[in-house]
């Protein structure tokens, strides 16, 4: 569970959050959500995937997102949002270049 710090340019330890309320700890909540692997023919490839409701990132998580690509640790980021299809929910996958081009001009 790692997160990216951008003041410091580096990848980080996401740290434990505790809810009083609830009395939970939350473990890893950092970003992103998921690390995938795809297997090619003799090699992996590397896909983050983060959930949003939503389906859009704040300005933080655009930062963390384009940090890992211009990195080049991973090649693909997706962002999975929910969608309600009458009683079912599916979930659709927006890649995050295609939807903030803008970001990589």
């Amino acid at each position: 569970m790692n997160n990216v710090d951008i003041t410091e340019d580096k990848l980080i330890s996401s740290k434990r959050k505790f809810n009083p309320f609830s009395k939970v700890m939350t473990i890893g909540t950092g970003f992103p959500d998921f690390v995938c692997f795809k297997k090619n023919e003799n090699s992996f490839e590397v896909i983050l995937v983060e959930v949003k409701r939503n389906g859009f990132f704040d300005k933080e998580e655009k930062e963390k997102a384009k940090w890992y690509l211009d990195k080049k640790i991973v090649n693909t980021i997706l962002i999975a949002k929910e969608i309600k299809n009458g009683r079912k929910l599916e979930i659709e996958y927006a890649n995050f270049v295609e939807k903030y081009p803008k970001l990589f001009k």
